[in-house]
């Protein structure tokens, strides 16, 4: 393999008005208000959402995982969040894709057993960063992701959503992209 390549699932183009389709509860505006304090785990995908869930850092003492990546409707240039005490890491994953190793760090952050503030900069797109993480959230874990035009989806994990998620993987094709 070479080092220039990355190994992903990537969205096959049949496939992309059915993972567009929003699921969970549709909420337009400040939705803060339907996310449960005493989650385990909120994971916000998306630059409009994190910037309203991290409003929420402060009160909320369980995990929260902010996935940005400095665009919104993949155009406008937003500032990448600012937030004092949150650990920032960057990863790269390509657009309609999940690359594996990005998989496998929220994978991992959402199994330990640790209460960590993240704010997780992709370089690419995080669109596609919503399914691993309800894939991997504990049951009771909230995801929520942004819908273009539309506003975020609100998703409680619990085993039917964890399950839709992770046979959703398999519409999804493995490949080594640059």
């Amino acid at each position: 393999m070479s080092n220039d390549k990355i190994p992903v699932f990537q969205l096959p183009l049949e496939h992309r008005s059915d993972f567009a389709r929003p699921r969970g509860l549709l909420v337009t505006g400040d939705f803060t208000k339907y996310l449960d304090l005493k989650a385990p785990s909120i994971v916000c995908v998306g630059d409009v959402v994190s910037s309203y869930c991290i409003r929420i850092s402060k009160k909320y003492n369980g995990k929260l995982i902010l996935l940005v990546d400095g665009k919104t409707r993949r155009t406008r240039q937003l500032g990448i969040l600012e937030a004092k005490g949150i650990e920032r890491l960057k990863v790269e994953n390509p657009q309609s894709t999940i690359a594996v190793n990005v998989y496998d760090l929220l994978c991992g952050l959402l199994s330990s057993h640790q209460d960590e503030k993240v704010i997780i900069e992709v370089q690419g797109e995080e669109d596609m960063l919503a399914l691993p993480a309800i894939a991997c959230s504990q049951i009771g874990g909230i995801v929520v992701y942004g819908v273009p035009g539309k506003g975020a989806t609100i998703i409680r994990v619990n085993k039917w959503t964890s399950y839709e998620a992770r046979s959703r993987f398999l519409s999804l094709v493995p490949k080594l992209v640059s």
